[in-house]
């Protein structure tokens, strides 16, 4: 976690410069703030890095980019990130590009305040930017383009969701056809001819940031169908997605769905007045990558037998971890795989009539 940084210039958190290209994995960067640009990460010179399964959250900027800013021919690539309650005085409360070619797949803009123009993102004269299986929900800009503002720039935004965005989603330099309802999805949902929506997400719960989506959510299966996106597949279903992405394996909207969602940081369920939980839930196991030990969490709303195991990509067990009563509960067990080779894996949790399983990955 890099939290509660303050720079009197720019990057708050994180600077990438001069071709850096680090990859960063598992990763909170918070609370942190910049009196000009780039509140919790500064991309610039040529960076090229990769930001995989990370949140960036309520950072500040005094000028541009309260999340993050990426400039002067830089390359990042975001996938399965959560962009959320950051803020700028300027433009660009989630992201700021200038110059740049920003990649954002299966991630979750959300909650940013731009305050004059791109609550989201605003991209300048930056060309060749991606967007695709993403959510653009509740940013705000008090001028115009609550989700994207583009000054002379160009994007190609698919299979994205936008909505509830004040000021409107899109503003400046619009990409022919953004926008415009035109047909409908695979789902049967309106949509536009890039294949973008614009409806209620239907999160759990968006104020607490539980962004795994409902099973009505019309995100489920409207990402980008090509087999490159797909969800993680259940080895005990196949052609059905691995829990925490939903329906089909074609990719969910979002940061559950694509080959990264089972890595996606999430929060712990909710407890009640009790301090019990208010549902059974397997966590992701963390850290994810992992070599060789990592922290297996699971939550019981009530008590009742527990089977708790390790599958190999073949499905077959290769650890049993727990086989027996557990008290209703927050759970924790150390998976040490010493012995086993590199590879995906899947943890198994079955409980009553409850079953859920979660990807992992071993790498040595």
């Amino acid at each position: 976690m890099i939290a509660g940084n303050t720079s009197n210039d720019y990057a708050g958190g994180i600077s990438i410069n001069y071709g850096g290209s680090p990859t960063i994995i598992n990763s909170i960067i918070t609370n942190n703030s910049a009196t000009y640009d780039g509140g919790g990460i500064t991309v610039e010179h040529g960076a090229n890095p990769l930001i995989l399964n990370t949140i960036i959250s309520n950072n500040s900027a005094g000028d541009y980019g309260g999340g993050i800013m990426v400039r002067w021919d830089s390359s990042p690539i975001f996938k399965n990130c959560t962009i959320s309650d950051n803020i700028c005085y300027y433009f660009g409360g989630g992201i700021y590009s200038d110059y740049s070619e920003p990649v954002l797949e299966n991630c979750a803009v959300v909650n940013n305040n731009g305050t004059l123009k791109g609550g989201g993102c605003y991209l300048a004269s930056s060309q060749n930017s991606i967007f695709m299986n993403c959510v653009f929900c509740s940013n705000s800009a008090s001028e115009s383009a609550g989700a994207i503002y583009f000054d002379g720039s160009s994007a190609e935004v698919q299979f994205c969701n936008f909505y509830d965005n004040s000021g409107g989603d899109f503003h400046g330099s619009v990409p022919a056809s953004l926008g415009t309802i035109t047909g409908i999805n695979a789902n049967g949902d309106p949509c536009d001819d890039l294949s973008n929506i614009y409806l209620d997400p239907q999160f759990t719960d968006l104020l607490n940031l539980d962004l795994n989506l409902q099973v009505s959510s019309p995100c489920i299966d409207a990402g980008n169908p090509a087999a490159d996106y797909y969800d993680p597949e259940d080895p005990w279903n196949l052609g059905m997605a691995l829990f925490p992405s939903l329906g089909t394996i074609t990719n969910d909207m979002g940061i559950y769905g694509g080959n990264g969602a089972a890595g996606a940081l999430g929060i712990k369920p909710e407890k009640n007045d009790t301090g019990y939980p208010t549902s059974t839930a397997l966590l992701q196991n963390y850290p994810n990558p992992f070599n060789p030990n990592t922290t297996i969490s699971f939550e019981l709303q009530i008590a009742g037998h527990v089977n708790l195991g390790i599958f190999d990509i073949k499905g077959c067990q290769v650890y049993e971890l727990i086989d027996g009563f557990k008290k209703s509960g927050y759970h924790e067990i150390i998976f040490e795989a010493t012995g086993l080779p590199s590879g995906i894996y899947f943890c198994r949790l079955e409980s009553d009539d409850f079953t859920v399983t979660r990807k992992m990955i071993l790498l040595k």
